[in-house]
């Protein structure tokens, strides 16, 4: 399955790069590696190992798109040996199976294989993550617990989001001391839970373990949250629970009509209830003690390390953003992803005939190609590229200047621009509304509309005191204008 998974991710892998890929490869030339982690994080709003990991990928194989997204399609492929051992652990063969299947082929997970970002290193550090956890909760030991801390330290150093892990990870630890407690109890007449505690040897090891994370992490808590205070609507956007169930959708497909959608997250949703529903009638009760290792430990186990695995990246950002500054976005849960693959797969094994479960299987690995074609085929990533072919194509003796309307877009642009015209960008979104003097004096310009919010004609009326139209292409979301002095 790994090298399905490397073949799927490959697949017009060289596709031109998007808005945030560009920034990424920025960073990388920008910042040394001392930069990339003392200075960078104050820039930028994720946490900088990516980058570390990724600029001696790029200082040794070039900037291609093969190269910038090569760590992201080994990191996605890895993930898939480690969650079907993580399903193995946690539930049965089968279920791992099933989950490292859905992993292969799930359009979502391609796509972060397919980009110069941290999604894909931060699903994978987030099953690392797990998989330490359950060796820790199963067999504590300092040094399973220094693994655990050590990966999970790597996870939060990929992604704000991983935060939300941590406190997951927090909640089923919790939940298994108190089970413990309540079974211990009602055998051995145990007093309180505060004299257990004492004896239990995964409390001291999971309470060191917690406050050497919290202290390794806090600069970047402090960072995250003095800018997040400092943020100004930067997202207006407040989600819906439309938004709640949407990673229902995403993680497996989405379909091409609503329709299939809704019939895709109704599916999906009784899958993961099914689990549910088998999952905790076991944890109720059962009794585990720490050194043993069985179909009671792994009863415990599957309830109280899947549900809150799946839920929290995804509610608590969900309950932030109403309550805080608004943060939820489907993409920043991919933590959660994993998790409810796990369910649905435990889903899928309640089924008693085999050939119903393979149908299943089936019907899932299908609703995952169809969407894929629309990732191959995304017109969308090539604008950049479109673009600045059409400047360099239609460039002239007269032409002296390119003036991009959001200095957002230059690293886009200067990516695949070879041209010899100079580069003008806009100094702020504030400044829109006005022509640089440069841009006005200028007898001959490219004028390059993207990312400007609905502004384009606003914008492009700017240019009528001064400037003739000639003409405009549209590249998808990138409008490209030349203008000739009146």
């Amino acid at each position: 399955m790994f090298v399905a998974a490397i073949i799927l991710r490959l697949i017009d892998i060289t596709d031109a790069l998007w808005l945030d890929e560009a920034f990424t490869l920025h960073f990388l030339r920008e910042y040394s590696y001392i930069g990339l982690v003392l200075e960078l994080p104050v820039d930028d709003v994720h946490p900088p190992l990516y980058y570390v990991l990724l600029k001696p990928i790029v200082t040794v194989f070039g900037t291609s798109e093969l190269a910038l997204r090569s760590l992201s399609i080994v990191a996605s492929a890895a993930t898939v040996p480690v969650i079907a051992e993580i399903g193995r652990k946690i539930h049965s063969r089968q279920s791992g199976l099933i989950a490292a299947i859905v992993v292969v082929v799930a359009p979502y997970q391609v796509l972060f294989a397919q980009e110069a970002r941290m999604y894909a290193l931060l699903i994978l550090l987030t099953a690392v993550s797990y998989l330490t956890l359950l060796g820790s909760i199963s067999q504590p030991s300092w040094r399973r617990i220094v693994v655990y801390t050590v990966s999970t330290f790597l996870l939060a150093m990929t992604h704000a989001f991983a935060l939300f892990v941590v406190v997951a990870q927090n909640v089923t630890i919790a939940t298994i001391l108190v089970s413990r407690w309540i079974s211990d109890s009602e055998r051995h007449g145990v007093a309180d839970i505060f004299s257990y505690l004492q004896e239990e040897s995964l409390v001291v090891r999971w309470a060191v373990s917690q406050v050497a994370l919290l202290t390794l992490i806090s600069p970047w808590i402090y960072i995250l949250a003095t800018k997040s205070s400092n943020q100004e609507g930067a997202r207006t956007f407040l989600p819906g629970v439309k938004e709640l169930f949407a990673p229902l959708i995403q993680y497996f497909g989405p379909l091409p009509f609503s329709a299939l959608n809704y019939a895709l997250a109704v599916g999906i949703a009784l899958l993961i209830l099914v689990a549910i529903l088998v999952l905790f009638p076991r944890l109720r009760g059962a009794a585990v003690s720490p050194s043993k290792v069985g179909s009671e430990e792994k009863s415990l186990l599957q309830g109280a390390v899947l549900v809150p695995w799946a839920a929290m990246p995804i509610i608590l950002p969900f309950m932030i953003s109403y309550l805080a500054i608004p943060i939820y976005t489907v993409r920043y849960t991919a933590p959660a992803s994993l998790g409810i693959y796990l369910l649905v797969a435990i889903g899928v094994t309640q089924i008693n005939r085999d050939y119903a479960r393979i149908a299943l299987v089936c019907v899932l690995i299908v609703t995952a190609l169809i969407p894929l074609s629309g990732i191959y085929m995304n017109e969308e990533r090539g604008e950049w590229r479109q673009a600045t072919n059409h400047i360099e194509s239609n460039t002239d003796a007269t032409d002296r200047l390119i003036y991009l309307t959001n200095s957002y877009t230059e690293p886009n642009f200067r990516y695949y621009y070879s041209g010899d015209l100079t580069v003008k960008t806009q100094a702020s979104p504030e400044a829109q509304n006005r022509l640089p003097p440069s841009v006005k004096q200028s007898n001959s310009v490219w004028a390059v509309f993207s990312y400007t919010h609905g502004r384009n004609d606003e914008i492009m009326n700017n240019f009528n005191d001064t400037h003739l139209l000639v003409g405009c292409e549209e590249y998808q979301r990138v409008v490209v204008c030349k203008y000739n002095s009146a």
